[in-house]
């Protein structure tokens, strides 16, 4: 797992906790729970903020990288999308890692249709 350093983004250093410009190149693999989990952390967002998340999962992790980016994210939420906490995204991660568990979010294919059927159904679950 990628480890950022000095509350970079995690697809800021590379795996020895090199920066990017150090390295000749950075393989970040983005899940479609990273951004969930990623602006869960940040205040004033609940969980059923996150159904009005983009659903290209990858673009919507790269908005919250930067603060022009979780400016257009909050257009669409309504929302302030404060700075996101990285390396308590880190832990998250490392957690989800070290336990073996897997995340399905609404965007999967295997996120359940009767879920997905509900009000106030979970964006995602372990």
């Amino acid at each position: 797992m990628t480890v950022a350093n000095h509350g970079e983004s995690p697809c800021d250093a590379g795996a020895d906790g090199a920066k990017c410009d150090d390295v000749r190149e950075v393989v970040c693999v983005v899940c479609s729970y990273y951004p969930i989990i990623a602006v869960l952390l940040t205040s004033d967002i609940s969980s059923a903020d996150c159904f009005k998340l983009p659903r290209d999962y990858r673009d919507t992790f790269d908005k919250l990288r930067s603060p022009s980016g979780r400016k257009v994210l909050e257009t669409r939420l309504k929302k302030k999308v404060h700075e996101i906490p990285w390396r308590d995204f880190e832990l998250q991660l490392e957690a989800i890692e070290r336990h073996g568990v897997g995340v399905v979010t609404y965007q999967d294919d295997q996120f359940p249709r009767y879920l997905r059927e509900i009000p106030k159904s979970p964006p995602e679950f372990l």
